[in-house]
């Protein structure tokens, strides 16, 4: 009797040891011990014998991973046939072996244990020593852990060495590198039989071969699309080399490329692209967003990009952003999924790709010194960008608030916290070189010189005051002005897109409110399920409202956010995402915009009544004092528009409301109690003064200014536990010259034509029966309103005359397209004090078109006040579209001919807000 290795039972007797028989290939196993003892698994005792399945399971594991997963069904195409035959064979010859081991192993255990019965326990010890299936559940352990580590350790190898594999051009080359390789690997389980080898490792080490080959397919695609790439960046950039060339403008340097050059250069890529490369049109349109940030030029020899100079970069973007694809879209609007699931366009990752190279950005990250590293940097920057966050906030400063501030960042300073390499000394000269008192005032001339020389550097792409202009300003009045307009300019140069995402951004925030509304007010959600998911009207408008005051409110928060960021931050569409987040969290948090009983009163079960909107909660406690808290970021603003309606032709609600309601901070009171005292209006802060005129537009100048200061300070002062000084002669003289000085505009908040503004009310004109827009042009704290409004376009005036309604209507037609108009097409404009020109006039873009009315009411003073109907100093503008047969005669019904209210919108952004600040 032989066992399934061909051993007698003899020779497993004599050696004591059951082991399979050494092939001839392999280093034989160890010698066996002197005495008896086990291999693997536990001696037999009959007793309390129980069938072992794991041999059946571990046959069956094999078998399974032969047919499910192994190299004869998924990798038989990598192969040859004999070589897979042997494989199956050797594979099939061991199950069988295992499986008589098995059958072997139970007949053994009845032999030792009809041995114990009769006292012979050596001899039962022996037989159950002679088990087969011990060598075969540690060998197939020992094979099954040591093809797992292989194919792992294969593996590894093979992700690192993917990239040099892929340079082998013959795939025998690759085939023989990784079976050596792999050959290595086996070299420390040589001990191992044939059949475990060719069972249980073989086949993991063909299917790591299979996806090492498939990592070295990926790399010579990756390399193939390198090349590609770096060929077709080099069309592009030798063509734009051909037909450009080095200009320097206020000492900056870049290259002067014009759309024709842009057009042509791109004309060359896709035909490179088409026919060497032999793609597609949207194949090409998609390695665009790889070959575009690939082009450098760099012609002075600065070792930077000429395409991203301040002179270059603007106007590479707008001559790209006129190329438009074969079914009419603009090139930098392609869009582009990553691998992580977001979506970039062509422009956001040429931007990106542009900012990480240019000049400009590299010196504002390094704080604006080159010799200037690691936290000396940092701490440069940090100082440089609080100074320009406080000039954004106080946009035209006293000598005293620039004195103030100065002062105190210069005590500020601290040697010992200072970084190495600045001392105190150079750090006081740049806070006073950025923080300069006014020494000297120019002439008119003299800002008209330097204004034009500013407006132009700027045209031109210099987005930083050239060191010697800024030598020439410092000190003079100008210097603010001119260092306001650079860093505008910069900001827009940076994030020439600043204005679309403020508007997709804020459209997304103030489309959110109304869900807002439904999400977080429980009365609401009552009422709600209450009419089986229908929205009660009152809780529409509601919504509507607070859209609308959302609109209002957050229209400059959202674009000091995005300002914040860094460029790169910027084109990132997650930062983005990010600062719509955060505004949603500050803003739908409160109750303005989270519930509908902010603007209607709640009778019974339902919202019936509108009231005055929600402005704050205020509470005095006379240990800790007062506590106001006015949810606003516009010292009123975007609440007075909503209010204004609760409170017309009704003075004596607007009285009430003042007396029950806390309406200023506590820092603004203090301002109005000191100058009140004082009589000297000078500490008086622009957010004061806005927010007295704010509330004089919601009670629509009902009460004076003096009442509602006088009765605001009376609670505040009174109910703080202070006296307020009596009624006299005297103090009512003194109320109401602060009630005259805190509504007139001083230096700080606008005395010159040059501050001119723009504000924007009703954004959807509802008001009316027609499409348009309404906007009041001011200067000061929103109180001198009589000012020229430039004409948007070049054109002919057509119509100047009086309409009812409209008052002085002045209407020119469009000599040429332009953004959101036509040519042919009409303004109109009404409600002026005076038309500055009459029927016939040639007018040019930017050339004053008519004067805005004063505050006086409407029609009472010729000249001076506005005309026709509608608030005090507003004018009333409608872009009418060209009909197909053209224009009947110069006054037409201007409702048959108005462009829909998005494009009258559309047209007022584009057009008649960069009129203004």
């Amino acid at each position: 009797m032989t066992n399934s290795f061909g051993i007698t039972p003899q020779r497993q007797i004599r050696e004591q040891v059951a082991r399979p028989e050494a092939p001839t290939e392999l280093a034989a196993p160890a010698t066996p011990a002197q005495e008896p003892q086990q291999v693997g698994g536990q001696l037999l005792d009959m007793r309390n014998y129980v069938p072992d399945t794991r041999g059946q399971e571990t046959i069956q594991k094999i078998a399974s991973f032969l047919q499910d997963q192994g190299v004869f069904d998924r990798s038989i195409d990598m192969m040859r046939e004999d070589y897979i035959k042997k494989k199956k064979r050797q594979a099939e010859d061991l199950i069988e072996k295992e499986a008589t081991a098995l059958s072997d192993t139970a007949e053994l255990g009845q032999e030792a244990e009809e041995l114990k019965r009769r006292k012979q326990f050596e001899a039962a010890r022996e037989t159950q020593l002679r088990n087969p299936y011990v060598n075969f559940f540690y060998y197939g352990n020992k094979a099954t852990e040591a093809g797992n580590q292989i194919a792992i350790d294969l593996a590894a190898w093979g992700q690192d060495s993917a990239e040099s594999l892929s340079y082998m051009e013959d795939p025998a080359d690759r085939s023989v590198a990784i079976t050596q390789k792999a050959n290595e690997l086996k070299k420390a389980y040589a001990n191992l039989p044939a059949d475990y080898v060719a069972a249980k490792i073989d086949p993991l080490i063909a299917q790591t071969k299979v996806e090492i080959n498939k990592l070295v397919a990926k790399e010579q695609v990756k390399r193939k699309d390198e090349t590609r790439i770096t060929g077709l960046a080099e069309v592009v950039r030798d063509s734009l080399i051909t037909s450009s060339k080095l200009s320097q403008q206020g000492g900056k340097t870049g290259l002067t490329i014009g759309d024709q050059a842009v057009e042509v250069a791109l004309g060359k890529f896709f035909e490179s692209a088409t026919g060497q490369y032999l793609m597609d049109e949207r194949t090409a349109n998609k390695i665009l967003f790889d070959v575009l940030p690939e082009v450098f030029i760099d012609l002075d020899g600065d070792q930077e990009n000429d395409l991203a100079s301040q002179l270059t970069y603007r106007s590479y973007l707008e001559a790209l952003g006129k190329v438009k694809t074969s079914d009419g879209v603009n090139l930098l609007d392609l869009v582009q999924t990553n691998a992580q699931g977001k979506r970039t366009t062509l422009r956001e990752a040429l931007q990106a790709g542009l900012l990480s190279q240019m000049q400009v950005y590299n010196k504002i990250e390094q704080a604006g010194t080159k010799e200037l590293q690691g936290i000396k940097a940092e701490y440069i920057l940090n100082r440089d960008r609080s100074i320009k966050e406080w000039y954004s906030g106080n946009p035209n400063p006293s000598n005293d608030d620039i004195a103030a501030k100065r002062n105190e960042l210069l005590e500020q300073l601290d040697p010992a916290t200072l970084p190495d390499g600045l001392n105190v000394t150079d750090a006081r000269k740049a806070i006073e070189k950025m923080l300069p008192s006014v020494e000297r005032k120019l002439s008119d001339n003299e800002k008209f010189g330097f204004s034009k020389t500013v407006n132009a550097l700027i045209a031109s792409g210099v987005v930083q005051m050239p060191e010697d202009l800024e030598e020439q300003l410092t000190g003079t009045d100008f210097y603010y002005d001119a260092k306001k307009k650079f860093q505008e300019a910069e900001i827009k140069f940076l994030n020439p897109d600043i204005d679309k995402f403020s508007e997709d951004i804020l459209d997304d925030l103030v489309n959110g409110v109304a869900q807002n509304i439904l999400d977080k007010d429980t009365l609401v959600k009552a009422l709600v399920n209450r009419e089986r998911g229908q929205v009660p009207e009152q809780v529409k408008a509601a919504q509507k409202e607070a859209a609308r005051r959302l609109r209002a409110e957050a229209y400059n928060d959202v674009r000091a956010r995005l300002a914040a960021l860094t460029p790169e931050q910027f084109a990132n569409p997650a930062e983005r995402n990010k600062v719509l987040s955060e505004l949603q969290t500050d803003y739908y948090n409160r109750e303005a915009y989270s519930k509908a009983g902010s603007y209607f009163n709640y009778v019974g079960t339902q919202y019936m009544d509108p009231k005055v909107p929600y402005l704050g909660t205020s509470n005095y406690n006379p240990t800790t004092g007062w506590d106001i808290k006015l949810n606003d970021t516009d010292n009123g603003g975007a609440w007075s528009i909503s209010a204004r309606t609760q409170f017309a032709n009704d003075a004596d609600k607007a009285r009430t409301y003042m007396k029950e309601r806390v309406m200023f901070t506590q820092d603004q009171f203090g301002e109005l109690y000191k100058a009140l005292q004082t009589g000297n209006t000078k500490g008086l802060s622009i957010e004061t003064r806005q927010r007295v005129r704010n509330y004089m537009y919601a009670f629509d100048h009902q009460i004076t200014p003096a009442q509602l200061i006088n009765t605001q300070l009376e609670r505040f002062v009174t109910e703080g536990g202070g006296k307020m000084p009596p009624t006299s002669k005297a103090f009512n003289d003194s109320l109401n010259r602060l009630g005259k000085s805190v509504m007139s505009p001083v230096a700080q908040t606008g005395d010159k034509a040059s501050d001119l503004q723009l504000s924007r009310g009703d954004n959807d004109h509802e008001h009316s029966g027609n499409n348009g827009f309404d906007f009041t042009i001011h200067r000061g704290n929103y109180v001198q309103t009589r000012n020229q409004m430039p004409a948007p376009f070049s054109g002919k005036v057509v119509y100047a005359k009086k309409v009812p309604g409209f008052g002085n209507t002045l209407i020119i037609e469009a000599e040429d397209d332009g953004p959101g108009y036509k040519a042919g097409d009409r303004l109109l404009v009404g409600h002026s004090s005076v038309m500055l020109h009459k029927e016939g006039d040639q007018v040019y873009a930017g050339q004053a078109l008519v004067i805005a009315g004063d505050k006086s009411p409407m029609n009472s003073v010729p000249g001076m006040s506005g005309t026709g109907k509608g608030a005090p100093g507003h004018l009333h503008g409608q872009l009418l579209k060209k009909p197909v047969d053209g224009w009947p005669g110069p006054w037409v019904d201007q409702r048959e001919h108005d462009y829909p209210q998005q494009q009258q919108n559309e047209f007022f952004k584009l057009n008649v807000i960069p009129l203004f600040k």
